[in-house]
């Protein structure tokens, strides 16, 4: 008895720990599935601004903020994104000048062609690319940037 109670044990354990594995595996695709998807419709809204011919007329008079002594505060309308899994919109173009969304500070000297956000889009050969995940400390959020060289005629105007 004590030796079939043994052997039904072990089977019963080996065989909740293949259904634990198989279901950990199924859910983990699952939740892979799902980055993959968020990040692609990301992608396709990024693609949509880069062409778009509002940002692409952007390539001159943005403001700058690279004589800025003090950290500025950025003024926008007040809009709410279509998709709110948004954090920062952000553009730079060629020149240094800079926009945002939403409202924020902007450092002193701030060059966002010196960003790693504006060098990667840059370096990917206008192609939707992402950065690496980075921590910004003064919204203590880890980021990951969608990003796109802005061209137009093969001239680049931003990222």
């Amino acid at each position: 008895m004590f030796v079939i109670a043994a052997i039904v044990i072990s089977q019963t354990r080996e065989q909740a720990l293949d259904n634990f594995s198989q279901l950990s595996e199924r859910e983990a695709r699952q939740v892979d599935n799902a980055i993959t998807m968020f990040f692609a419709e990301i992608a396709k809204n990024v693609d949509y601004l880069a062409s778009h011919t509002t940002i692409k007329n952007a390539r001159t008079n943005v403001k700058t903020h690279m004589d800025a002594s003090n950290s500025v505060m950025l003024n926008h309308p007040n809009q709410s994104p279509t998709h709110p899994g948004l954090t920062f919109i952000y553009m730079g173009n060629e020149q240094g000048g800079y926009i945002q969304w939403p409202m924020g500070k902007v450092n002193a000297n701030y060059d966002p062609r010196e960003r790693p956000w504006y060098i990667a889009a840059k370096a990917a050969n206008g192609k939707t690319t992402r950065t690496n995940a980075y921590y910004w400390a003064a919204d203590d959020l880890v980021i990951v940037s969608t990003v796109k060289a802005i061209i137009d005629n093969g001239q680049l105007i931003g990222a």
